[in-house]
């Protein structure tokens, strides 16, 4: 797959970028830098990137901490090295599609499509430098549906044990949790009135997420909630959902969103 490199920026500073015309499968981000004296850089310490299309508004809203796990999970690992007050290098992926149906971004003007990048909080006391490589891949494929990748997290109260959160998106094609905080104790999801996976523990969501992807670790930072299921189109197209999350306490349950509209 060829990759065209769209821009090399200071990732200390935030910026946006214009995607070349053609079709899209995916984007690559390669980070370059130095750590500072005394500090590991880790995918926390870096910042955000959203993702607009004319047309369909934000398409992709992550952090590169939810893109490095998800990475994880679909493809067993990033290139990732840091070194305590020396070298930082790592990468990301943002596919363009739902895992196991792919296809590409057929984008036909120049400002159609763009990334926006927005540093971490804490992202210039870590690197003394931070040098990003923004690289669109090119694909054959064509464009099938819109896509959309975006984050939806959720604070649950410390006094409520467990909560439904309504997704209020259509055609959901999977949904991926992160818990920074380590209080979530079970998940559930509800698709068209019908459990998808029905309340189960935090430990037995993240071996079927390992089972399931075929991974080669013993741990993860992301749990993977699919409803998609491969050969079954079918299962692509659904109206409601909701989230059920247990915890221990409060704190933040990162919650990323994968769905897809319908072509016009």
């Amino acid at each position: 797959m060829d990759r065209i490199q769209i821009a090399e920026k200071n990732a200390q500073n935030a910026f946006q970028e214009n995607f070349n015309p053609g079709r899209i499968g995916g984007l690559l981000l390669y980070f370059v830098g130095t750590n500072a004296a005394g500090q590991t850089g880790a995918f926390s310490d870096l910042g955000d990137i959203v993702v607009r299309r004319t047309g369909q508004g934000q398409i992709v809203d992550a952090s590169i901490k939810q893109l490095a796990d998800k990475g994880n999970i679909l493809a067993g690992s990033n290139l990732f090295s840091s070194t305590d007050s020396a070298a930082f290098v790592a990468s990301v992926h943002v596919p363009f599609s739902v895992k196991s149906f792919p296809q590409a971004l057929n984008v036909t003007g120049d400002t159609e499509l763009n990334i926006q990048w927005q540093p971490g909080a804490n992202q210039s006391a870590v690197f003394d430098s931070l040098t990003v490589y923004v690289f669109q891949e090119q694909s054959f494929l064509t464009e099938d549906y819109p896509y959309y990748l975006t984050r939806d997290d959720q604070t649950p109260s410390a006094s409520v044990s467990s909560q439904r959160y309504p997704t209020l998106v259509q055609n959901l094609a999977a949904i991926y949790l992160g818990d920074p905080d380590s209080v979530l104790t079970k998940a559930g999801l509800r698709v068209d009135k019908q459990e998808v996976y029905s309340e189960q523990l935090k430990g037995v969501l993240e071996a079927g997420t390992l089972y399931s992807n075929r991974l080669e670790q013993s741990s993860i930072d992301m749990i993977e909630l699919q409803v998609y299921t491969e050969n079954e189109p079918g299962s692509l197209i659904n109206d409601s959902s909701n989230l059920l999350v247990s915890t221990s306490g409060g704190g933040t349950i990162e919650v990323l969103k994968e769905y897809i509209g319908l072509p016009e």
